[in-house]
This record gives structure tokens, C-alpha cells and sequence, in this order.
């Protein structure tokens, strides 16, 4: 997970950038902010949904790939 740190810090760095991306990004609000406590708060619960989601996608292409996995190991045990 970023540092809420040195997220706040490249937001001062980059404050055009901040600006430009905020409304896409809300967690870039609250970086400018300097409320680390909040910011780190957000961005684990960001961290979190992105794993959520890729939970999702990835689930069912794990049971294709073991279904292939078994197919293929019990095709190699009937072989002579």
C-alpha cells in the first residue's frame, strides 16, 4: 500500500496534476488535505476493493484452468 506520506507529498509536489485529477481520484482531496489518519484509512479501503474486484475476475478463470489441469491429468493416466 502507498505511504499516505509520500502521497501527500507528491500532491504538493504535483499540485496542477492534484488539481487536474481530483474529481477522477477523491483520494487525491484528501492527501491535499494532510489528514494522514484519513488518507491512510482511504486508501487501504481503496487497496481493498481493487482486491475485491480482482477476486472476481480472476475466480472463475482459476476453476477453467484447474478444470483443464484435471482434464489433462486424467487424459495423461488413461494413456497405454
Amino acid at each position: 500500500m502507498p505511504h499516505p506520506g509520500a502521497f501527500g507529498q507528491l500532491t504538493r509536489i504535483f499540485p496542477a496534476e492534484t488539481s487536474e485529477m481530483a474529481d477522477r481520484r477523491p483520494l487525491l482531496r484528501i492527501a491535499v488535505s494532510g489528514n494522514l489518519d484519513e488518507l491512510a484509512a482511504a486508501l487501504d479501503a481503496e487497496v481493498r476493493a481493487e482486491m475485491a474486484k480482482d477476486r472476481v475476475y480472476w475466480e472463475p478463470l482459476k476453476r477453467e484452468f484447474e478444470a483443464m489441469r484435471f482434464a489433462e491429468a486424467r487424459g495423461n493416466r488413461a494413456a497405454p
